[in-house]
């Protein structure tokens, strides 16, 4: 994970508390055990980005959230999330195209200490923000982005969650597909 913009180092994932030594927390396994459920209830790729979604926001506390997902029936780029996202429009930012063309999540520990972060769209009351790379079938097929409350919140762990959720929203596209 790259760490941009002025920041603390990330917490040392073995000092976490509430995170066993020898596999996930009981919270990531209840979001991924929710994302999953929430994905797997359409067939249509946009209701199955807003359920996982809602149910990002509403476990782990997020700020904001949304995916920019290249649309391969139309050519270009879509995207969903709240209303933050839905006013930005989807043409992908520096920082999203080079995620994209990378495949490297980023995080940004304090968004008011990114410069690079201007062109997107920060919401009132954001902390942090964590960009995770989508993987398509031949090349990245996406991002998923997530601003945070509070400074720092996303450490290595939230890396590794965030990039399992991604995870399964592309197996869900795919499938909606």
């Amino acid at each position: 994970m790259e760490q941009h913009g002025k920041s603390r180092r990330p917490l040392d994932v073995s000092q976490e508390k509430g995170k066993r030594a020898d596999g996930p927390s009981v919270r990531e396994l209840s979001l991924l055990n929710a994302v999953a459920e929430a994905v797997g209830r359409s067939l249509n790729q946009e209701e199955v980005l807003r359920a996982a979604l809602e149910k990002i926001a509403e476990l782990e506390e997020v700020r904001s959230a949304y995916v920019l997902l290249k649309d391969l029936e139309e050519g270009g780029m879509k995207i969903v999330g709240d209303e933050a996202a839905a006013d930005r429009g989807a043409t992908p930012t520096a920082v999203e195209a080079e995620v994209l063309q990378e495949g490297v999540p980023r995080c940004y520990p304090d968004v008011s200490h990114a410069p690079e972060l201007t062109a997107i769209p920060i919401p009132a009351g954001a902390g942090s923000f964590l960009i995770i790379p989508l993987p398509g079938t031949v090349r990245i097929a996406g991002v998923l982005g997530v601003f945070s409350r509070l400074p720092t919140r996303f450490d290595e762990a939230a890396v590794r969650l965030f990039t399992a959720v991604g995870h399964h929203l592309t197996r869900a596209l795919t499938n909606a597909a």
